[in-house]
């Protein structure tokens, strides 16, 4: 009797094209994940804090300017009371005491700067020696008109960065703190002496902390524009709002404040917003220009995809695929990491671009707006120049 024949069955093998979509979905997948990830870590990156030497050389400009014109100090040093004096309480000659230990400070951080040029450190001795009572002092003048000479001529032998950065800080406190009036803004803020200004803060903006460089430029420009059109100002409101400003603009510049803490949640969704517009406009200024060469690949695509899903054996055209792109030392996940990394560096200058906008309305003080309308200005009879370390009346925003 003849042996019973014995069937074995073999598993049913999936066809080639459905393999090669499972794939296609997998590289898709991959691709996309490696896309998103190397995008978000560009635009999220930490930026750089700036530079130390550069800080610290704006804000000594910018006391210097402080010592040298106080404005109102009291007649008399501060004396025991039911509670410990604030600075304002401080007297002329205490007042000036600080300014130069705050100098001193500074020039210790500098320290090592000036001596690897060569160059003698600047000592506040003379100056002290001078300190006065009351303001103004010929004697006291002379000395601290001696030292800024000497600061900014070592500095700047030291290095041109300082030195601008010195200069920086003395001129944009006078700017802001030595108006009296509307006509004396307006001679502070005419275009050549502001164009310095922003030339400066131009060239050493990447050593500001960040967004601080760019907001104070455009903010600088905006009350230019709106000095350059002011011919009265019936409330005097202009000179403590610009002095105001001013405080705002060192504090961002000597990193005393993190310019993003300005912003709120309805900034951040209008920087967004700003962001997807400008990306949009970006990427069809692009497809427009290069609309050739991408409607051809955009068709040679399709007809790969085309062959794919209509021919049985499109599985070993995807295969080939694979094969070419690992031949040159490619994975797909490499791909859409190198995608995401290109993407990053053009979407993170535009998100940076549009939070300094949102700064530079949210710290603005131009007069007639509406931050500078919540502002309470203080009182505008004969009010005293703030000092580097003064508080002052200010609203939430601050």
């Amino acid at each position: 009797m003849p042996e019973a024949r014995q069937h074995t069955q073999t598993p049913q093998q999936p066809p080639p094209s459905r393999g090669a979509a499972e794939q296609a979905e997998k590289d898709a997948k991959e691709t996309g994940e490696a896309f998103f990830n190397e995008l978000t870590k560009g635009i999220t990156a930490a930026e750089p804090a700036g530079d130390p030497e550069v800080i610290v050389a704006f804000t000594l400009g910018w006391q210097m300017s402080e010592l040298y014109k106080p404005g109102t100090w009291r007649s008399r040093d501060a004396k025991p009371e039911d509670d410990l004096p604030g600075l304002g309480h401080l007297g002329g000659k205490e007042r000036a005491q600080l300014g130069l230990k705050q100098i001193e400070v500074g020039l210790k951080t500098l320290e090592a700067k000036i001596k690897d040029s060569g160059l003698a450190v600047p000592t506040v001795t003379a100056a002290a020696t001078a300190l006065p009572t009351k303001i103004p002092d010929v004697a006291y003048e002379k000395a601290i008109f001696e030292l800024h000479v000497n600061l900014l001529t070592t500095l700047t032998a030291a290095h041109f960065k300082i030195g601008k950065a010195y200069g920086l800080g003395r001129a944009l406190a006078d700017t802001t703190r030595l108006p009296s009036d509307l006509a004396a803004l307006k001679k502070e803020l005419k275009g050549p002496r502001i164009a310095n200004l922003t030339a400066w803060l131009s060239d050493l903006t990447s050593l500001f902390p960040p967004h601080a460089g760019h907001v104070v430029h455009d903010s600088i420009e905006a009350w230019r524009d709106w000095a350059a059109g002011a011919t009265t100002d019936p409330e005097n409101k202009a000179i403590p709002l610009l002095r105001r400003q001013g405080q705002r603009w060192r504090s961002l510049l000597s990193g005393e404040k993190n310019a993003a803490d300005a912003l709120s949640i309805k900034d951040y969704v209008d920087a967004g917003e700003l962001t997807i517009t400008q990306t949009g406009k970006l990427a069809r200024e692009f497809i427009e220009k290069y609309k050739r060469p991408l409607g051809l690949a955009a068709f040679v695509f399709c007809l790969g995809l085309g062959l794919v899903i209509w021919d049985p054996t499109g599985g070993s055209l995807a295969g080939g695929l694979a094969t070419i792109v690992a031949s040159l030392g490619l994975t797909w996940k490499g791909i859409g990491a190198s995608l995401g990394t290109t993407a990053a560096k053009i979407e993170r200058p535009i998100w940076q671009g549009a939070l300094d906008t949102q700064i530079t309305t949210s710290l603005g003080l131009i007069p007639g707006t509406t931050p500078a309308k919540k502002y309470v200005t203080p009182t505008p009879k004969a009010p005293p120049i703030p000092t580097d370390n003064e508080a002052s009346t200010a609203t939430a925003a601050d």
